[in-house]
């Protein structure tokens, strides 16, 4: 049975991104079809492969991007011309990256460069699906019942009478397997956590 729905992941090449596209490509956790974007393409690669090794039915399309608006808008284009025929529902996942370092070694330049990477390109990354959601099922209110879902804590507000619904959702700590003290406290969280929790 191929699946139904589509799922995106923006940050995919990161440990959290790699087991959440695990934990989704199988049916019990919903099977959607898996479109991982990263800016790396090794690791990207690797990533599908593996993926593929562990499930053999998984569905998975990898997308190396630059997080740029235009990167962006160019690689959601492709897919949407390229799984027209499939009619999916999307949903989308932006897994979050910051800097490290100590501050007082920290330049200006890095910091901004870092808002300009991820907090830009998740901007785009939000505002995007949000137009093609409403550009293909209009701006139907809620009563009428369509189905619609977008990533995007911000745009929840204004965006809530065009029928799109924004859900954030934020794991504190590191995702770890093995079984540890600290998970009892959800100080951490397994990767099975993270998707029966929150996905």
């Amino acid at each position: 049975m191929l699946p139904s729905d589509l799922a995106i992941l923006i940050g995919a090449g990161s440990n959290t991104g790699a087991e959440i596209a695990r934990i989704l490509s199988y049916p019990s956790h919903g099977y959607p079809a898996v479109a991982l974007f990263a800016r790396p393409p090794r690791p990207l690669n690797d990533l599908a492969l593996s993926l593929h090794q562990a499930n053999p039915v998984a569905v998975l399309e990898t997308f190396t991007i630059d997080i740029s608006p235009y990167s962006l808008k160019t690689t959601l284009q492709q897919i949407k011309v390229a799984w027209r025929s499939q009619g999916f529902e999307i949903m989308l996942g932006g897994i979050q990256h910051q800097t490290n370092g100590p501050l007082a070694l920290s330049l200006n330049v890095d910091f901004t460069g870092w808002l300009t990477t991820y907090i830009g390109g998740a901007f785009t990354f939000a505002q995007e699906p949000m137009k093609r959601a409403v550009a293909t099922h209009g701006e139907t209110p809620l009563s009428e019942g369509t189905e619609k879902k977008g990533l995007a804590q911000t745009l929840v507000r204004e965006t809530s009478e065009k029928d799109v619904h924004g859900v954030h959702a934020t794991a504190n700590g590191i995702i770890v397997d093995e079984d540890r003290e600290d998970k009892k406290k959800w100080k951490k969280l397994s990767v099975e956590a993270v998707g029966e929790t929150y996905l």
